[in-house]
């Protein structure tokens, strides 16, 4: 409560020695919950409208591995878990297909899933005037070189401007590449997320 919820316990404890109104402690506990409820319907309704694109379409076995391996991502179940022999012994017992192994999920899912996000992300910056690009290197623990790059936009909504961050690639590059090949592999890269006027 303490690190979470600081001041409601400072203005719980004034009430419990007498210092403070329980009311007005009941009011504000009531409004961040009235608040906290209605982002939570805020984000489901947002994840409804990109799960009805995601199946529209789609055939029932389809629909049911999508929503199983999409399950799996929302909650961190592992692989491994999903890749089990009783798991699928228990789908086998109960007449269901056999969950998408690895492999299914790489060639198939994990391809589909991608074009979505992608269109999403196109989408919501079709409405964008400007935006923002900034690039950084890298080197991993293999000494490999890398080249993240990120696009920033700002969504106007009424009373609100929310900033967008979107990640759309990591591309390899060699150590000894030029400033001018960087800037090159970036334009190609954004091009399809960013039409430059």
């Amino acid at each position: 409560m303490n690190s979470s919820h600081a001041d409601l316990l400072f203005d719980f404890m004034n009430c419990k020695n007498a210092q403070g109104n329980f009311n007005a402690l009941f009011q504000k506990i009531e409004k961040i919950n009235s608040d906290t409820l209605s982002r939570l319907s805020k984000r489901r309704r947002l994840s409804d409208k990109f799960f009805t694109k995601a199946i529209s379409g789609l055939e029932n076995k389809i629909k049911s591995s999508l929503v199983l391996v999409m399950w799996a991502v929302a909650n961190g179940v592992p692989r491994s878990a999903l890749n089990c022999p009783l798991f699928d012994k228990y789908h086998d017992i109960i007449g269901a297909p056999t969950p998408p192994n690895r492999h299914d999920l790489q060639s198939q899912y994990l391809q589909e899933l991608d074009s979505l996000v992608v269109k999403e992300i196109k989408t919501t910056l079709s409405s964008c005037l400007c935006v923002s690009l900034s690039a950084d290197g890298w080197r991993d623990r293999l000494r490999r070189d890398w080249l993240g790059y990120h696009i920033y936009a700002i969504i106007d909504q009424p009373d609100l401007w929310k900033i967008l961050v979107i990640n759309p690639d990591l591309i390899s590059i060699n150590s000894s590449t030029t400033a001018e090949n960087i800037a090159a592999l970036i334009a190609q890269s954004a091009d399809s997320f960013v039409c430059f006027i």
